[in-house]
């Protein structure tokens, strides 16, 4: 059974183990009257009247035109107008400015007083609202607002359709905006739920055919349900005067600061810092080209899967949940290979140190940029986890000692006050700024998730559902390459089972294999990694990534093992020394030829910088195994299941039916020290 976080933090040897933790965690209650309860939660649906749009699709601000590339919707939105929907869809601004989660995203064009003659460039965005999150917001915005920099892919929109679209819309100087809205399904994301039981169409509301209802001009676009009326259940994304105005305060400071910003976001489980860490760096795409984010949640990353520390720069704004954008490319990366650091306290905050001192080798080599009127120094964001007691909240601190953060954001929650981080978490940091003239700027800003009394339709989505849909998303990416930056693709009709996978030579292409959490003999390593998943890692020297190795090949073909590391043994790889490049599944094992067959949507190129295989306690989720039929197959790549090594339906017991995990809790005690 995969291990959830919530276990993690109610562990109770953990928090004994640590006797700095803060009393306010709950170790010390003088009265019963101070524990803090949670509300009862209720069996009814939350019914929010503002999660739903403020606008009424008519012909007089809706037009909607079929082309051969697909249907194009105009909409004119008044100042104060916003789209509320589920689904997935191209968007772009044809005059004016529109606003999705914090990012700006500017036409350029006011609106025009006479219908324009000429073709026009737009960047299309692909925005991503499924029902597993807080439903997004299309909202018209001022055009003086700053923007942030369109990318250079754009398609060009005909002057005979901007005129028709126009004349359709006869009043559309009372806009504020018009906005083009394509499908998108051709991103395939859409059938992600195919992948994963219990979770059928994520990206629709109700099982109505579009073409067929007559409400809204905008339901007939394929894969795009705008929400016009409260409905029990839903619950959209509110950006609150707290986030709003934090983030103001912090980039007006920054401005007139030397050094760089470095943002630290903390808060417990379930308190929204995704959603905020997402809005933090769409605003600051607006002022800088590129910003840093590293992720420190091991059980819940935005853009790598579950298990990976992960340095990533973006220059692009992120309008969807972590599923939806998984095919970018760490710049620097560690495998830790489990959803909690727990097991390896020291070395997850190594590696972290790490990222950090990578993202400042990079930033010392970022100047000025002038002509564009950007800055082209990169600030930092970093999310932290959401384990705030006990050993969870002293792996807090020390990472936010490590980093020195300019600011801090504080996800709170006045319904979910278990969920805050406590008040004396300044007074423990402040130490680490000794002889620093700048002392850290503390923001605390309002969760914007919903009553816990109540249900929402994301509830039903758990941690373990989320990381399966990061991790299906991440293996049925059509590629990772350049291309795919601005408009990522799936490929969910070919399973994995169908899907060929890359054959390396371990003797040759591999300097190392390494197996962590698991004490597993040589004679045993092959078993163990079969059907297994691994981190692909790579050497680093100078922070600068290499190319994997291409060692001579023996004369004679006697079977020679991996070169294995077990860290029963041995340590775990130096993380000055390595990265990881991503994930990789090993689809079968072929002893005779010395060959790994590993499933990775990693490009070629990336490939060949891999010089190892690092094997955790992460496991594959049952349906990757499954051809089409998923879990109503009868058979696996056409073998039948009572014949399917390794898998095995329902409940098992006896000698071998779970592995053996390792903590080694001693190495805690270093924290203190």
């Amino acid at each position: 059974m995969e291990e959830d976080n919530e276990s993690i933090e109610g562990d109770a040897d953990t928090v004994e183990s640590v006797p700095n933790a803060p009393a306010s965690e709950g170790l010390l209650t003088p009265n019963e009257e101070d524990v803090y309860r949670p509300p009862k939660r209720t069996n009814q649906p939350l019914y929010d009247v503002g999660a739903c749009s403020k606008f009424v699709s008519t012909k007089a601000n809706t037009y909607v035109i079929r082309r051969k590339e697909g249907l194009y919707a105009f909409v004119g939105l008044k100042e104060g107008e916003d789209i509320v929907f589920a689904g997935q869809a191209l968007v772009a601004p044809l005059f004016g400015s529109m606003l999705v989660q914090g990012a700006v995203i500017s036409s350029g064009r006011s609106i025009p007083e006479e219908i324009p003659a000429a073709n026009v460039c737009l960047s299309f965005y692909p925005v991503f609202s499924p029902k597993t999150h807080s439903l997004l917001r299309l909202q018209s915005a001022p055009l003086d607002l700053p923007a942030i920099t369109a990318h250079k892919n754009t398609s060009t929109l005909k002057a005979d359709l901007i005129q028709e679209c126009l004349q359709a819309l006869s009043k559309y100087s009372q806009f504020e905006s018009i906005l083009v809205i394509r499908e998108y399904n051709v991103s395939q994301l859409q059938y992600i739920s195919n992948c994963i039981p219990n979770t059928k169409s994520i990206f629709r509301l109700h099982s109505h055919t579009y073409e067929s209802d007559s409400t809204s001009r905008l339901h007939h676009l394929m894969g795009f349900e705008p929400v016009l009326k409260p409905e029990e259940g839903i619950e959209a994304l509110n950006i609150s005067e707290s986030w709003d105005q934090s983030v103001t305060a912090a980039m007006r400071n920054a401005s007139e600061r030397p050094t760089s910003m470095i943002n630290a976001v903390i808060g417990g489980k379930n308190v929204g810092k995704s959603s905020f860490c997402r809005y933090l760096l769409n605003r600051l795409l607006a002022s800088y080209e590129t910003v840093a984010y590293i992720e420190t949640d091991l059980g819940q990353g935005e853009f790598s899967p579950a298990g990976i520390l992960s340095l990533h720069y973006i220059s692009q704004p992120v309008m969807g949940p972590p599923f939806s954008h998984q095919h970018l490319e760490p710049a620097r990366g560690f495998f830790i290979g489990s959803n909690s650091p727990k097991s390896h306290p020291d070395y997850y905050l190594a590696c972290i140190s790490e990222l950090v001192d990578q993202w400042k080798h990079d930033n010392v080599k970022s100047v000025e940029d002038h002509h564009e009127g950007k800055k082209k120094c990169i600030p930092l964001i970093l999310n932290t986890h959401g384990w705030i007691s006990g050993l969870g909240y002293n792996l807090l601190t020390r990472q936010i000692q490590k980093s020195l953060p300019t600011d801090i954001f504080s996800v709170s929650s006045s319904a979910r006050e278990n969920k805050n981080v406590t008040s004396s978490l300044m007074m423990d940091i402040l130490p680490a700024y000794h002889g620093i003239m700048d002392k850290p700027t503390t923001h605390n800003v309002s969760s914007h998730r919903h009553d816990p009394r109540y249900s929402v339709l994301s509830d039903i989505y758990t941690a373990a559902t989320h990381r399966e849909f990061t991790l299906a998303s991440y293996f049925h990416l059509k590629g990772m390459d350049k291309k795919y930056e601005i408009k990522p693709k799936w490929d969910f009709q070919k399973h994995l089972v169908s899907k060929v996978p890359w054959m390396i030579d371990w003797r040759q292409g591999l300097n190392s294999v390494w197996v962590i959490y698991e004490e597993v003999k040589l004679n045993e390593l092959l078993y163990t990694l079969n059907g297994s998943l691994v981190g692909l890692i790579g050497d680093v020297v100078d922070y600068e990534k290499q190319s994997g190795p291409n060692h001579p090949l023996p004369d004679s073909n006697i079977f020679t093992p991996p070169r294995y590391h077990n860290t029963v043994n041995d340590t775990l790889p130096l993380p000055e020394s390595i990265t990881c490049h991503g994930l990789a599944v090993v689809r079968s094992i072929d002893p005779s030829k010395h060959a790994f067959l590993l499933l990775t949507p990693l490009p070629e190129s990336t490939l060949k910088k891999v010089s190892g295989m690092v094997k955790g306690e992460l496991q594959i989720p049952l349906s990757f195994f499954l051809d089409n039929g998923l879990l109503r197959s009868r058979a696996v790549a056409g073998v039948s299941w009572d014949k399917v090594p390794y898998v095995v339906r329902g409940e098992y017991e006896g000698a071998g039916a779970n592995t053996l995990k390792v903590r080694r809790n001693i190495q805690r005690r270093s924290l203190n020290t």
